[in-house]
């Protein structure tokens, strides 16, 4: 007998599985539609079989919702839904209870006894039924309700279709198949975190949603929200900050309404009470929090394998993006024997003498949807995890686990820094975040315990040099301040390095008196305690021989920085990499100088020795980085110009964007295509040089800035805004007297710079002043700086016939053409010199000479300038003068 078709009530819909605010997700939905309603003739589907779905992915990503409105719009198609509780059995068989008991329920109501009769008879379930009509709840009587059910879906009955939802199958123990009844009948979909749980049909990874539809969801669920022009954009950067979770997106828009706030206030809020914050779940619907939801997981992850759990817990403290296995497996490079670890730590320990067992660990993070493997490899946690890890810990836990982390994380750094790998880099981010979290902890809890332990230590050293060396100059200073302090060990020599590398950072910080007292006094002691050749003692001494170069103490540099190559210097005549750093710092020395063959020799040879099994890629670009500066004073702008952009590509591909190394290839950069007219180009790069140093932390007197500041200074006077150039140009100029004096290089740079605005301004008797005591300045203190002088001389002669001084002029150009040939003919310089000596030639009424001078330069000025440079267009209009038959104007007024 056909059994009675259910009341068009929707029995199957309890209040907590009604569709909640579910937006967008069409291409899930519709692939849901396509699996479960195939067109018969394009899918091959076995009539005996049910039609099985999996939904699985992380919690909180919206996957009982997609089931729940899949059910809400094909409620048309089933005879009955039946939702089952999947979190473990027991609640399994009360939710194959309720729905027996609401189907016999809704038959009793509707007065149909024959139908009555018919459902008891093939639900075969009289037995357990009260005469209220009430099904027994004695628990050992539900299995046998349940599978009264699981029988009854099972006949193939075509007059009755069914929908069973099998919800938060998250337990790899729970039985699944045995709650799935097979039926042409029937369709089935279940919901699980478990990646595993693909296993059980046909598979549909849920993941979170865009950020139009995540904006979406938090605008419609926060009505009373306070409204504001800026409501898109705000839920726009709420919306990134949750990580485009659903049930994340949800409950921020419900708390947004229940406290009538704007949608602004709502990340200050999360960010200040991150763990209240995301603990809350809206009064309304279904009652979970998003750090509810993964702390069922984590419970599960317990019990399953203790050292996932505590794997979770320390990646919580790191990067939640490109984690690799091999970061927690470190072998110290002593010998290759492994690391010494805290007693805490023993899960690690024996994860790393049975490397499987942290592969172990890892596969039940990626079966509970906890982490996730990119397409690339790494491994990336969701933002919400990464935060729910750190957050669900109290404040003595969260800073020993904390402290953990460092501990790993100092220890692949260690076993990555002899070779500078590529990894070291990959590393930069987590020892970033650990940094970050460790601030946060109060200073008087983190740091003793920290420095209580020799293990951890020796770890927070390893992450102040990759801070140092990677530019994150505040945690660094913070690092090695705190070791420099260590009284236990008062000469020991991770302590006297500990020093040195601050000395290092208050050279990058311009305190030089204090960085030269300071390493003068750690040299001595590494010298003594380690021997004059040892490694660390030479670096000191190097860094001390900067110093002395920095404050423009040539005769104190020099020696210290020869003493260095000496002793880094292998029998077989290759330096070491002190050798080269201290070859870099000299060939410095040299340019400052003008010895530029000298310093061009040196870096030659540095950059030929790099290439050793010891060679440091950052040492490397710094080489390149020094001789394309070389080359420019040298007058080789074009070759300088590629040198420095390669230099610029490497530095930021290898170092990144916002270190400060790229950042000084990029302000170098930046005056060289200042001096070859690309001025589009130069102030992207400058202005990235300025604001990149500004987030580092530099002061506005810093030596880098100061350098930026020139260099701004150049463009904004090559782009016609004298009064901004006058500026920028004044405060370079004050500060570096302030720091070096009146005849440091630096300082006799600004001022060439002031005089050619002088000039180009129209102020024509102060820039003959000015370029007139740079000259003298220049002989006196760089007497070899030949292509300086012959630079100024052409700026100053260029002064000298604006301001009609033409036997002056000609004085000058004479003394430049008799050191021009320091420069090659079709270098810039000496095309530039031509250019002057013709312009003078036309002043003194000598249209034929002026004509013979610019004869090379018309020809190679487009070449090695460029077509629209402005001195090739100075070159074109002096050779029209040069040619009119009536020439009334001079060209100084042209």
């Amino acid at each position: 007998m056909p059994l009675s078709p259910l009341p068009n009530a929707p029995l199957w819909m309890e209040d907590q599985h009604q569709p909640g605010c579910f937006f967008g997700r069409e291409k899930l939905l519709t692939a849901m539609m396509s699996y479960m309603f195939p067109v018969p003739d394009e899918v091959e589907h076995t009539a005996q079989s049910t039609r099985i779905l999996v939904l699985n992915g992380m919690g909180g990503v919206g996957k009982t919702c997609a089931a729940s409105t899949f059910a809400a719009q094909c409620k048309g198609s089933f005879s009955a839904v039946v939702w089952v509780d999947g979190s473990n059995e027991t609640n399994t068989l009360l939710s194959l209870r309720s729905f027996a008991q609401r189907y016999v329920s809704a038959v009793v109501a509707s007065g149909d006894l024959e139908g009555y009769q018919a459902l008891t008879t093939r639900l075969r379930i009289g037995d357990y039924l009260s005469s209220a009509y009430q099904l027994s709840t004695d628990s050992r009587v539900l299995p046998k309700i349940a599978q009264a059910v699981l029988d009854f879906l099972s006949t193939d009955d075509g007059n009755f279709t069914w929908l069973l939802i099998l919800d938060n199958v998250d337990d790899a123990q729970y039985p699944a198949k045995r709650y799935m009844p097979q039926s042409p009948a029937g369709r089935i979909i279940i919901t699980s975190r478990l990646t595993t749980a693909a296993n059980l049909g046909f598979s549909i990874p849920v993941d979170v949603i865009d950020e139009n539809e995540a904006a979406k969801i938090i605008v419609e669920n926060a009505p009373y929200r306070r409204k504001t022009d800026t409501d898109t954009r705000d839920a726009m950067a709420i919306a990134k900050e949750l990580g485009y979770l659903p049930l994340a997106l949800e409950n921020a828009g419900a708390f947004i309404s229940e406290t009538q706030i704007a949608l602004s206030e709502y990340l200050p809020k999360l960010k200040s009470h991150p763990r209240d914050m995301l603990s809350f779940s809206k009064s309304w619907g279904p009652k979970i929090s998003v750090f509810r939801t993964w702390e069922i997981s984590f419970e599960r992850l317990v019990r399953k394998n203790q050292a996932a759990a505590e794997l979770l817990q320390v990646l919580g403290f790191s990067d939640r993006q490109m984690i690799w296995e091999a970061m927690f497996l470190a072998k110290s490079t002593e010998q290759n024997k492994p690391f010494l670890l805290p007693q805490d730590l023993q899960w690690l320990q024996e994860a790393r003498e049975r490397p499987f067992q942290l592969t172990e660990a890892f596969r039940n993070l990626f079966v509970s949807s906890l982490a996730k493997r990119s397409a690339d490899g790494f491994i990336n946690l969701h933002p919400l995890v990464h935060a729910w890890a750190r957050q669900r810990l109290g404040p003595a836990e969260c800073m020993r686990t904390n402290i953990r982390a460092m501990i790993i994380i100092g220890q692949i750094i260690e076993s990555q820094a002899a070779t500078l790998s590529s990894s070291l880099f990959k590393l930069l981010p987590h020892a970033q975040t650990c940094m970050d979290l460790i601030c946060e902890h109060p200073t008087g809890h983190v740091m003793p315990s920290i420095l209580a332990n020799p293990i951890a230590i020796r770890s927070f050293y390893q992450i102040g040099v990759l801070m140092k060396t990677s530019g994150s100059i505040r945690h660094a200073k913070l690092i090695f301040e705190a070791l420099s302090s260590v009284q236990s060990v008062p000469s020991s020599l991770l302590t006297l390095n500990s020093s040195r590398w601050l000395g290092e950072l208050l050279i990058l910080e311009s305190r030089y008196e204090e960085a030269e007292e300071l390493l003068e006094h750690v040299q001595l002691l590494l010298a003594k305690s380690c021997g004059e050749s040892h490694p660390d003692t030479l670096a000191a001494e190097a860094a001390l021989g900067m110093v002395y170069r920095r404050c423009y103490r040539f005769e104190k540099a020099e020696p210290r920085l020869l003493s260095v190559i000496e002793h880094d210097t292998q029998p077989c005549g290759t330096l070491g990499k002190h050798g080269r750093e201290a070859s870099s710092s000299l060939a410095l020395l040299y340019r400052q100088k003008g010895r530029f063959q000298e310093a061009v020799a040196l870096l030659d040879k540095a950059l030929a020795d790099a290439t050793g099994e010891d060679g440091d890629m950052a040492d490397l670009l710094t080489l390149k980085h020094r001789r394309a500066i070389i080359l420019h004073d040298m007058g080789k702008w074009t070759d300088a110009t590629t040198a420095m952009q390669e230099a610029y590509s490497e530095r930021k591909s290898i170092l990144g964007r916002s270190h400060p190394e790229t950042l000084r290839s990029a302000n170098a950069l930046g005056r060289m295509c200042c001096y070859l007219g690309r001025l589009t180009q130069a102030r992207s790069l400058l202005e990235e040089a300025w604001r990149g140093q500004e987030a580092l932390g530099f002061a506005p007197d810093e030596t880098s800035q100061l350098r930026t500041l020139l260099n701004i200074g150049v463009l904004n006077r090559e782009e016609g805004r004298y009064d901004e150039a006058a500026d920028c140009l004044a405060r370079a100029l004050a500060a570096e007297r302030r720091h070096h004096g009146l005849d440091a290089p630096s300082v006799l740079e600004c001022q060439q710079e002031i005089g050619i605005l002088q000039t180009k301004s129209g102020k024509f008797d102060a820039a003959v002043e000015t370029l007139g005591d740079l000259l003298a300045s220049q002989l006196k203190t760089s007497p070899k700086a030949f292509v300086m002088h012959l630079s100024t001389r052409i700026a100053l002669a260029d002064g000298q016939i604006s301001a009609g001084w033409l036997h002056e002029a000609k004085k000058t150009l004479e003394s430049a053409a008799q050191s021009a040939d320091v420069v090659a003919q079709d270098s810039p310089i000496s095309l530039m010199l031509q250019v002057a000596s013709a312009r003078l030639a036309l002043e003194q009424g000598d249209p034929e000479a002026a004509q013979s001078f610019l004869k090379k330069p018309l020809d190679d000025l487009p070449v090695v300038l460029g077509e629209n440079h402005p001195e090739t267009a100075k070159a074109r209009a002096l050779s029209e003068v040069s040619l009119s038959p009536d020439r009334d104007d001079p060209p100084s007024k042209t």
